[in-house]
């Protein structure tokens, strides 16, 4: 197992044909960013994007950066954005792809306590991380305590896409995760991959503990979306191996994750299956990183869904709910997606676009241009685009 303060950095160069690229990064720093100086940070970042046009989500946190953003750039040798980012966070970890337009509808910066949550989500209410703390076994609290969650400390060996990673999904020996949430692995996944079910990052580590004890692989291999989530939980596999006196064991993650890989194994030699799930409006990829056809995003949950889900099926209502939130969505949920779905539509019968950045000059557009759907809340990247 391989211990890497500072990973290699992953760029994909490709011919902006299109015009827009779209860039996935992240980086985990040593030593930890000073929490009083991030918002003059964001301020830094913020104006040296908009003077670029970036749009995207941006995580900034003590311990680095993490997000997706898309923006006008049709220099195959220069790119001002990767520059500057690069400036301020040397060794940073990136993945380009290219667009006809924007992917994103705003620019946003937000700077929180971790770039990747590990505990409870950061959606959830101050009652519901009370009721979590609550419910959480103080021996499991204890030895989640003791791992070490640090990619600057360890991490495990990277696999880069192609033959090697083939390998290990292909070895019966080798305990194969996918680190992603069990709405991203639905629709897509590696073969002979495992699924956690999980719906956060925090339900991971507790799934991995039991699969080493019950499972005893040989091998460990990750992956997920661009790399970034991989690099939490191989740290935390580690320890969790050592701490059942496991320590020989292997642990592997796919280089450039889920992204690497279908932008550089051609399709009839890849693995894959299905379509990779992408926090942006393209919903899914796949090879190529090119959009995955039939596949929308819903408005409600920002579950993916395909047209099957869609057209026909009794619980999908354009803008409002689909089969996999409306069990679960209150009253009061249900009705702000009423008003927002009704916004929309006065907006697209006057020829403006909903959704937008406030701080940008919004001009009068035709929403069909650019392909306008409705706002499923915040552009936020849980992992970089994973």
């Amino acid at each position: 197992m391989t211990t890497m303060a500072d990973p290699p950095t992953t760029i994909a160069t490709a011919a902006d044909d299109d015009g827009y690229r779209i860039l996935a990064l992240y980086k985990f720093v040593d030593p930890k960013l000073n929490a009083d100086d991030l918002p003059a940070l964001k301020q830094s970042i913020e104006s040296h994007c908009r003077a670029h046009h970036v749009r995207g989500s941006l995580l900034l946190a003590p311990e680095g950066i993490n997000g997706t953003i898309s923006y006008p750039c049709k220099s195959t040798t220069e790119d001002p954005v990767v520059a500057f980012l690069e400036s301020q966070f040397p060794g940073l970890r990136t993945r380009i792809s290219t667009s006809q337009g924007h992917v994103f509808y705003r620019l946003k910066i937000k700077v929180k306590k971790e770039i990747l949550t590990c505990r409870t989500t950061t959606t959830a209410t101050e009652t519901e991380q009370q009721q979590q703390q609550q419910q959480q076994q103080p021996q499991q609290q204890e030895e989640q305590d003791l791992l070490t969650l640090d990619p600057t400390q360890q991490v495990g060996q990277y696999v880069p896409p192609g033959p090697e990673w083939d390998a290990l999904l292909r070895d019966p020996d080798c305990l194969v995760i996918d680190a992603r949430n069990d709405y991203e692995v639905r629709i897509g996944t590696f073969q002979n991959a495992q699924d956690p079910n999980t719906s956060t990052f925090s339900e991971l580590i507790p799934w991995m503990k039991t699969a080493l004890q019950e499972q005893k692989p040989k091998k460990v291999a990750m992956f997920c979306t661009g790399g970034i989530r991989c690099e939490k939980a191989t740290a935390a596999c580690m320890d969790l191996a050592r701490q059942q006196q496991q320590e020989d064991i292997p642990v592997y993650h796919l280089e450039g994750g889920i992204l690497a890989y279908l932008d550089t194994v051609p399709a009839k030699e890849s693995l894959w299956q299905g379509a990779c799930y992408v926090f942006d409006q393209r919903v899914a990829v796949t090879h190529g990183l090119q959009a995955a056809p039939h596949y929308t995003m819903c408005h409600a949950c920002r579950a993916p869904l395909s047209h099957e889900e869609q057209e026909g099926h009794p619980d999908f209502i354009h803008g409002l709910q689909c089969r996999y939130c409306k069990v679960a969505r209150s009253h009061k949920s249900v009705e702000r997606a009423t008003a927002r779905q009704k916004q929309i539509e006065l907006a697209q019968q006057k020829g403006l676009l909903h959704i937008h950045d406030p701080k940008e000059k919004v001009l009068r557009v035709l929403a069909q241009k650019d392909g306008v759907v409705g706002d499923s809340g915040d552009e936020e990247a849980p992992e970089m685009l994973a």
